[in-house]
């Protein structure tokens, strides 16, 4: 994953800077290319720490909003499961201040990554408060957060942050909730997932629900 995602970051670069000799020759070709390989440059990043600092620096202040969101990931994969607290400060700047909807979702969502590990009450005391944003994306972002963070877990912190996010007015962000609670009750008693599924069955089959819910 590294080797392509180190590939995806050099291409990317080399094209950017060919196509500000021939920009209408790269007009169209060069947003295509970022918005596929901005993910995959940050995988270069994955389990880097501090030595990332550069790559996940240039991403994210990078004036183009494709290459933040690759950013943001890049921090999320960087610094998973450290809770450091400067990958943390970074991602929640990006989550209230970036002018892209895309870039603030995925801040809020790579929180779940750095977070993980130090348990439900830690991750829903920080994304919880934005679970309660006006924006939708950063919203989706929270619910997926707390999934991707507290997985496995059946942690009952998480569950409850989730809980209002499940009647959300957004059809997206009632996706992410429901994605969310089926990975925090991953591998948990039937007994306590039992709820959950009676909810993805009635969502599925319901003909008044969003087709993205569905």
């Amino acid at each position: 994953m590294r080797v392509f995602g180190l590939f995806s970051f050099v291409l990317l670069f080399l094209l950017r800077s060919r196509s500000r000799s021939k920009k209408k020759t790269h007009s169209f070709l060069l947003p295509l290319f970022k918005k596929h390989s901005s993910p995959g440059a940050a995988l270069c990043a994955l389990g880097q720490g501090d030595l990332a600092s550069d790559l996940v620096e240039r991403l994210s202040t990078d004036a183009d909003p494709l290459l933040r969101y690759g950013g943001a990931f890049a921090t999320g994969l960087a610094f998973a499961g450290t809770a450091s607290p400067a990958a943390v400060g970074r991602l929640l700047t990006s989550a209230v201040r970036d002018v892209s909807d895309d870039v603030r979702r995925a801040a809020v969502l790579n929180l779940g990554f750095v977070l993980a590990g130090e348990g439900a009450e830690r991750v829903a005391a920080a994304v919880a408060p934005l679970s309660q944003s006006f924006n939708p994306h950063v919203r989706y972002g929270a619910a997926m957060a707390l999934g991707v963070g507290c997985a496995c877990g059946g942690a009952r912190p998480a569950l409850d942050a989730l809980a209002p996010l499940l009647s959300d007015p957004v059809d997206f962000v009632r996706q992410g909730a429901l994605v969310a609670q089926a990975l925090v009750l991953m591998q948990q008693p039937a007994a306590l997932a039992a709820p959950l599924r009676e909810k993805l069955a009635k969502a599925s089959t319901d003909k008044h629900e969003e087709t993205m819910c569905r």
